[in-house]
């Protein structure tokens, strides 16, 4: 996972926790999704990122494979939790999934580059909700999701 150095310096608390993932993917099953992110824009409550769709990302079919959907989803919008604006709690952490809801609107084939906007609707001290959306590069919907997570910040 890459982040842009202007968001970088912008959310310390998201490029911290960028860095520690980032030590911990060479021995993660998703390192191969993890490894074409790149977060290119933020701003309080919202997260961007790239991702450009590779050859071990894809089903049969040649379109994305739902599951690599699935994980996107859940990857990007736990690190939406780290850019918390006004009204909303801030976590040291991203936490732990306890929903997680996916639509497969159309497929991205092998090469595609995806924009995957992430906003969090809400966090408080145990929960946070957040909604991503998945744009191909002509800007038509593909997938979207809702996420629950479950704050550890207390227990760590």
């Amino acid at each position: 996972m890459k982040i842009v150095p202007e968001v970088e310096a912008k959310f310390p608390r998201l490029a911290e926790n960028v860095h520690m993932w980032n030590h911990h993917a060479g021995h993660s099953w998703d390192s191969t999704i993890s490894a074409n992110l790149v977060i290119t824009e933020a701003r309080p409550n919202f997260l961007v990122f790239e991702f450009v769709v590779g050859e071990d990302h894809v089903n049969g079919l040649g379109n994305l494979h739902g599951g690599c959907v699935a994980t996107l989803i859940d990857l990007c919008s736990s690190m939406a939790i780290l850019v918390s604006g006004e009204n909303m709690t801030a976590w040291r952490s991203p936490g732990i999934s306890t929903e997680l809801a996916v639509s497969y609107i159309a497929g991205a084939p092998e090469g595609a580059k995806l924009r995957v906007e992430n906003e969090l609707l809400r966090s408080g001290k145990t929960l946070a909700n957040l909604y991503t959306k998945i744009y191909n590069e002509n800007g038509r919907l593909c997938y979207s999701g809702t996420h629950t997570k479950f704050c550890l910040d207390s227990k760590l």
